[in-house]
């Protein structure tokens, strides 16, 4: 726990000094995995490929393409709404899937839906998230012909993650349009922290 808040501390201090994008390219983008160093000490590289080549197999997206974000990537939150909060047993672990052709794939079947009448109770956060260039699989509907693919091809992809490297927590993962659609998501939140640090 006390690493965890000298690393607080220290990108509190980054936050002053550095440009939304410097700080999204240190923290988000370069750098450690907190969680796979916690996980496996100084084999984590060797792992954190490993665990994207798993994924990159699995959802035939590219192995670069694929990446641990958010609390799991630095030991605590840089959501604006969690005051930096620090990665525990309740954290989930999020993975950023950069791929174009599944984010149109899959809002194409949104599109399917929608003119077959099939009204989606999260259709105001599916407007939102589309518009902003990533996709929530999710919250299609259960009968749509690509939720049903897609749900074959991905049965039990997460517990086998957990299995194969030891982890506890729940994963979950977003698919971008783009590294820059990612990157504009992330970058939003250091912008409201940045923000913030500022008004203080």
């Amino acid at each position: 726990m006390i690493n965890r808040v000298m690393d607080i501390e220290q990108f509190k201090s980054d936050l002053k000094v550095y440009s939304i994008e410097e700080m999204y390219n240190r923290y988000l983008i370069s750098g450690d995995v907190w969680i796979m160093k916690r996980l496996f000490g100084a084999e984590w590289h060797e792992k954190y490929d490993e665990f994207k080549l798993y994924i990159s197999d699995r959802l035939l997206v590219h192995f670069n393409d694929i990446a641990i974000a958010g609390s799991a990537k630095t030991g605590f939150s840089i959501n604006p709404n969690k005051n930096y909060k620090v990665f525990d047993d309740c954290s989930d672990i999020d993975v950023i899937i950069v791929s174009q052709k599944l984010f149109y794939r899959f809002w194409d079947a949104y599109i399917i839906d929608s003119y077959a009448e099939i009204r989606t109770p999260y259709f105001r956060t599916v407007c939102f998230s589309v518009f902003r260039r990533y996709m929530n699989v999710e919250y299609l509907s259960k009968s749509n012909k690509e939720y049903i693919s897609w749900t074959k091809q991905t049965e039990g992809f997460e517990k086998d993650l957990q299995f194969r490297f030891l982890i506890e927590n729940d994963i979950h993962y977003r698919i971008y349009e783009s590294w820059d659609s990612a990157k504009y998501y992330y970058m939003n939140g250091i912008k409201k922290l940045k923000d913030r640090l500022e008004t203080v």
